[in-house]
């Protein structure tokens, strides 16, 4: 029995052995998975810290008040769906969109353009969006740019209300008025009677009004003739180019074409001619003058003469 109980007691020791060698096999094999994943959730985790920058874009130049603008975001991440996108105004600390999600969805929407670029759209520019930063934020890591008013990259068009057009050929003679209420930058304007140039008589006058600017151009009294022509007025705001003023005039006697040249000789020949004339009447003037004066001091002398021929044959008669 003693025997029988020793061999039996060796046995449980063998088997306890073998028990203990599959447990630490099969620890070995489940930790080494577990710790397989967790491993490549370290790793995801540390690319994402570490590939996670952020780089806020202006896409839209020259931005044009009125029109769609495009802010793009664009991160090196791979993992961007998994962050939290957050589109916010600085000044105010609005948040606009969160991920897709946007507070005015009339005014902004958001779309991605591809794996790592989020497009934030601002519909209908205005002067209520410049002038302020943006910033995107993904997770934890931003970016911001200012979108401020300068005459390199945004435009202003103005509409056909806010244009005043006043035009006159009177006898021969142009005159022309233009108000633009709203403008951005200064328009750089030509102004065309057919071929002949009338930029140079043209006056400005500038003035701001708000973040935008106002101008008013001018031309007087400038002599075009009577033909029929067509006056264009063409200006250039930013890089971008409008007809303002497109008017035909008929024409009115037969005459040819004037040129820059022709319209100085013409003015200077008016202002001879008048000259003439003044010197002329002044000459007839005094002409008349000297005649009359003449001629009272000739009946002057023939009135005496007769009288004193009168005495003289008077008197030897009586003697």
């Amino acid at each position: 029995m003693l025997h029988y109980r020793f061999r039996k007691g060796s046995y449980d020791k063998k088997m306890l052995k073998h028990t203990f060698f599959e447990l630490l096999i099969f620890v070995t094999v489940f930790g080494s998975a577990h710790f397989f994943v967790l491993g490549g959730h370290i790793s995801n985790a540390i690319n994402m810290f570490e590939e996670n920058r952020v780089e806020l874009s202006l896409n839209s130049s020259p931005v044009i008040f009125g029109n769609i603008v495009d802010l793009a975001c664009a991160t090196e991440s791979n993992f961007t769906n998994e962050l939290q996108r957050t589109w916010t105004i600085k000044e105010n600390g609005a948040n606009i969109c969160i991920n897709g999600d946007c507070s005015d969805p009339i005014k902004y929407s958001v779309f991605q353009k591809d794996a790592s670029t989020y497009i934030l759209r601002i519909n209908n520019f205005s002067m209520n969006d410049v002038n302020k930063w943006y910033r995107c934020s993904v997770g934890n890591v931003s970016d911001e740019i200012p979108i401020y008013l300068n005459e390199q990259n945004f435009e202003y068009h103005p509409n056909e209300s806010e244009i005043t057009v006043n035009t006159e050929r009177k006898d021969g003679y142009l005159n022309v008025e233009i108000v633009i209420e709203k403008v951005f930058p200064y328009p750089v304007c030509t102004f065309k009677f057919d071929r002949l140039d009338l930029s140079s008589a043209v006056k400005t006058s500038k003035w701001n009004n708000g973040f935008l600017y106002s101008i008013e151009l001018v031309i007087k009294n400038y002599f075009v003739g009577y033909t029929s022509a067509t006056l264009n007025v063409n200006c250039k705001i930013g890089k971008y180019d409008t007809n303002v003023v497109s008017q035909d005039f008929h024409k009115t006697v037969n005459s040819e074409p004037m040129t820059g040249e022709a319209n100085s000789e013409i003015n200077l020949i008016v202002v001879v001619v008048i000259a003439n004339s003044v010197l002329i009447l002044t000459g007839v003037v005094l002409f008349i003058s000297a005649e009359r004066h003449c001629t009272k001091c000739c009946k002057r002398k023939t009135s005496e003469h007769n009288y004193h021929e009168f005495e003289n044959n008077y008197s030897t008669h009586e003697l």
